[in-house]
């Protein structure tokens, strides 16, 4: 609210916390899923959003750099769940602070 990030840092502090209590919250992640996490953000991709399928699509760039056997598709869809990244529809915001930084 004041705009040092304080009470983004606060609420983020309390849904840890509640999230810490959920019951499957000790359950491990596919290492497969942390790698794309990890090549999405790591990645340039020259644009703030991309198609997620086709030619010239996330999935198919993503593939190219990681094991063959991760399903790809999933690991964005879970990571999206979470705000690491956004998927919306066909495309694919491997930063979301990057559009809200566009729009601003």
């Amino acid at each position: 609210v004041g705009g040092d990030g304080s009470s983004a840092r606060a609420l983020r502090g309390v849904l840890v916390n509640c999230a810490r209590a959920l019951p499957f919250m000790r359950q491990s992640i596919p290492k497969g899923f942390t790698a794309v996490k990890d090549a999405c953000l790591a990645h340039d991709w020259g644009r703030v959003a991309l198609p997620i399928d086709g030619r010239e699509g996330a999935v198919q760039q993503l593939r190219a750099r990681l094991d063959q056997t991760v399903d790809v598709h999933a690991a964005l869809a879970f990571w999206s769940l979470l705000g690491f990244i956004l998927v919306h529809g066909d495309w694919l915001i491997p930063r979301p602070t990057d559009m809200i930084d566009l729009v601003r």
